[in-house]
């Protein structure tokens, strides 16, 4: 009689554990179904307007492309002034839609970003539902195991009855150990979300800088128009007079620049003044504090690509900002034009050379040595203003490196 209270005795606690560890599952997965619906649908909203704004950045890209066409064709018709304002306003139109683009494209890593955060916020619940149900399973396997293998022997009236509950705690060890598989996984995959969540991030800090240039191009444009227009007063034959005298200008700043850098090197051997040079570091750093970049090394939007290469950076800087020499050197030219296209020109060691144009103000003397960081003019640049020269964009500094008389990208170059 006893023996028998003992088996229903275990044959209930054993009824009492199988539903407390099959209630707790239920409880959680109703827990976890609750509070991930909405998540999900919050996830797939965020997906529909990310495709949404995929569709819109394509067809703005699509049309870019129409205007990159038109642009293309017009630089090889003659040069005049009607053609000359009429690539400047599909450039306009061109740059206003990489605006939009950019402005899309920043509005659908936000939408992700939201997106990768909802997907953690998912995948924490889960981490945190599997914790739950591991520690349910971990305690009803200490349930269990109170018992040892003899007790069971000697209390069940058939062997059977030991084996379904020897069985029993094995499923529920296999249950165990998939749990903690799926729980190592989830940390996993939640790592990942947070990585790209941090990507996304950085990325979007590029774009939003991409779009201040973008910008900002846009806005010198604009002004290079209404240059043309008021320059020229609107008269075919004032451009072309002034396109010779920019061309003309440009052409004997290069020849002299070139010619000046063999000179020079033949003057300091002469002085005994090029062992001075050589020691001098040709690490560059930038002349002006580092900020947008309106015209690239060879840039193929530069408005006046058609009459010469943009051989240098244009950077963006206020009327009169100090210019810093970008590295040790000698000053073999500092030019003033007066109205037209000033420059300074550094020699340094290693066969690099220094070009900085359209210079307001110059505070050095040729024939003189420089160190890094020494001030050595003002930023110019705004038509009509000293030193600007002629076709000038607006105020900002032109810099060059060149190595043996050749320019090179100074990117390469600056830190």
């Amino acid at each position: 009689m006893q023996k028998v209270r003992y088996t229903f005795f275990l044959l209930g606690s054993f009824g009492f554990i199988i539903s407390f560890l099959f209630s707790g599952f239920i409880f959680s997965f109703f827990v976890d179904s609750v509070n991930a619906r909405g998540v999900k649908e919050a996830i797939l909203s965020f997906e529909k307007e990310i495709e949404d704004k995929k569709r819109i950045t394509q067809e703005l890209e699509a049309q870019q492309q129409v205007y990159a066409q038109k642009i293309s064709q017009k630089r090889k018709e003659r040069v005049t002034l009607a053609n000359q304002l009429a690539v400047l306003e599909d450039q306009m139109i061109e740059t206003d839609l990489k605006v939009r683009t950019t402005e899309s494209h920043i509005e659908e890593i936000k939408l992700e970003m939201e997106k990768l955060k909802k997907e953690v916020d998912l995948k924490n619940q889960f981490i945190f539902t599997k914790k739950e149900q591991l520690a349910a399973l971990i305690r009803n396997i200490h349930q269990l195991d109170q018992r040892n293998f003899l007790e069971t022997l000697l209390l069940s009236d058939q062997f059977t009855d030991m084996f379904l509950e020897l069985e029993h705690l094995s499923n529920i060890q296999d249950d165990l150990r998939n749990a903690l598989i799926e729980l190592s996984e989830g940390k996993k995959e939640l790592e990942i979300k947070i990585q790209t969540s941090a990507d996304k991030k950085r990325e979007l800090e590029l774009m939003q800088n991409e779009l201040s240039r973008q910008k900002e191009r846009l806005e010198e444009q604009k002004g290079l128009k209404q240059t043309l227009i008021s320059g020229t007063r609107s008269s075919e034959e004032r451009f072309q007079e002034l396109l010779i005298l920019a061309k003309r200008e440009q052409e004997e700043a290069n020849q002299e620049i070139v010619s000046l850098e063999t000179k020079v090197k033949e003057k300091l051997a002469e002085l005994k003044k090029e062992e001075a040079l050589q020691q001098l570091s040709s690490d560059f750093r930038w002349p002006v504090t580092k900020n947008t970049i309106t015209t690239y090394f060879y840039d193929p939007d530069y408005p006046f690509r058609h009459i010469f290469e943009h051989p240098g950076l244009d950077i963006r800087a206020e009327q009169g900002t100090r210019i810093k020499a970008s590295a040790g050197g000698y000053v073999a030219r500092a030019k003033d034009a007066g109205y037209g296209y000033s420059y300074i020109m550094l020699i340094h060691s290693n066969n690099f050379a220094t070009v900085y144009g359209h210079v307001s103000c110059i505070l050095v003397e040729e024939d003189t040595f420089v160190t890094k960081g020494q001030d050595i003019g003002c930023v110019g640049g705004l038509p009509g203003t000293r030193g600007a020269g002629r076709l000038t964009t607006g105020p900002h500094l032109h810099f060059e490196i060149r190595q043996n008389g050749i320019p090179v990208d100074p990117l390469q170059y600056l830190p």
